[in-house]
């Protein structure tokens, strides 16, 4: 068994536990204050870096078993840079990347544009290419410092707010395959288009725009400065 403050865990049948969780009341009592972040992705992990920050109690949950170690993304912007400044962040984010100060865009043989960053009124005048694998470890890092940690696999499996206003009540379920009721003034979603969220909520609805995929295929050529 699980237990949480302000939470009740009771292992049970899941699709008897979500049945239930819509047609009974609730059995925790107590308004848990605590904030429950679905995804630990680089969204998630911010959410729980700004809010532990002010002193509020987070929960971070995560599907998977372990980090990933792949990037979906390299490139840091300088405004991201300065609001990791603020945080902490940047100082140990910098020295493991690689600063471009200009790129060239080709196109038939010829330069079309080059953007040149240093114009950039910013300390951090230029792009940071990092792997997000690297990004998401100073993250994690720094959650560890502020006393969070990632709950690994663990999935949101349903959610309801019975009340208007009213304190959310979910079920988790653990890798053991344990359920778990819980409590949460807020929840929120990070887990992007993945996120079953918008599938599980009661009486949520989601829109989704137009989705358009444009495939544009280009050399680059950056100039990189070693890091200081």
């Amino acid at each position: 068994m699980r237990t949480t403050s302000g939470c009740e865990t009771k292992p049970q049948n899941t699709n008897k536990l979500c049945k239930n969780l819509f047609q009974e009341e609730r059995t925790v009592e107590n308004t848990s204050e605590t904030v429950l972040i679905i995804g630990a992705g680089p969204a998630g992990m911010m959410a729980a870096i700004e809010l532990s920050r002010f002193g509020i109690l987070v929960r971070l949950i995560e599907r998977t078993t372990k980090p990933a170690d792949t990037s979906r993304a390299v490139t840091i912007q300088p405004r991201t840079l300065e609001l990791f400044q603020q945080r902490g962040l940047a100082e140990k984010l910098v020295p493991k990347g690689n600063k471009v100060v200009a790129a060239s865009v080709y196109g038939a043989g010829k330069r079309v544009f080059r953007l040149d960053f240093e114009g950039v009124d910013s300390e951090y005048n230029y792009e940071l290419l990092v792997s997000q694998a690297t990004t998401e470890q100073v993250m994690r890092d720094a959650l560890e410092q502020q006393g969070v940690l990632i709950e690994r696999e663990s999935t949101l499996i349903s959610f309801a707010q019975p009340e208007r206003n009213g304190d959310i009540t979910a079920v988790l379920q653990h890798g053991d395959g344990t359920l778990e009721k819980v409590a949460c003034r807020y929840m929120i979603d990070c887990e992007g288009i993945a996120s079953h969220a918008p599938r599980l909520g009661s009486n949520l609805q989601a829109k989704h725009s137009r989705k358009i995929t444009l495939w544009v295929t280009f050399t680059l050529t950056a100039k990189f400065l070693k890091p200081t």
